[in-house]
């Protein structure tokens, strides 16, 4: 109890797990979307399509986007955007990154849309999320006073 009661008074944020953890999607009963989850985990970096995912699916985009919402209760702009912003979550815990290459970097396409997704999910910006935790490299060479 003594240790917990530090961890909740330090003012300063603790990582209490690793920061190379990898985005783990749930394998479902359902092939059609197993094979969804996978495609968007191996390629959301680059531009991903509505019709990319329906083909993956082998379905048509509407049935598709009918299909996707009634299995998760989200869009497939949702899904992407929160596999995105999770992996942006990561970079950013591990510093050594300026803002607009780490959104770069999880497949967004421009800084702005970046900085308003990732406020939107977590409730602060990118830059305020990565000054809570200090990079290795600060860790490693701290500025002598």
């Amino acid at each position: 109890l003594i240790i917990l009661r530090q961890i909740a008074e330090d003012p300063r944020p603790k990582v209490l797990s690793s920061v190379d953890f990898v985005e783990k999607i749930n394998v479902t009963q359902n092939k059609k979307l197993d094979r969804v989850y996978e495609f968007v985990m191996n390629n959301f970096s680059k531009p991903i399509t509505l019709g990319e995912l329906a083909d993956v699916a082998h379905m048509n985009k509407t049935a598709f986007c009918k299909y996707f919402k009634d299995r998760t209760n989200k869009t497939c702009l949702q899904f992407v955007t929160e596999i995105r912003v999770n992996y942006a979550k990561r970079l950013l815990m591990e510093g050594g990154r300026q803002i607009a290459e780490t959104g770069y970097e999880c497949g967004f396409n421009n800084v702005s849309n970046f900085n308003r997704q990732f406020k939107k999910l977590t409730g602060e910006s990118p830059g305020f999320f990565q000054k809570k935790f200090p990079s290795k490299f600060q860790l490693a060479n701290p500025v002598l006073d």
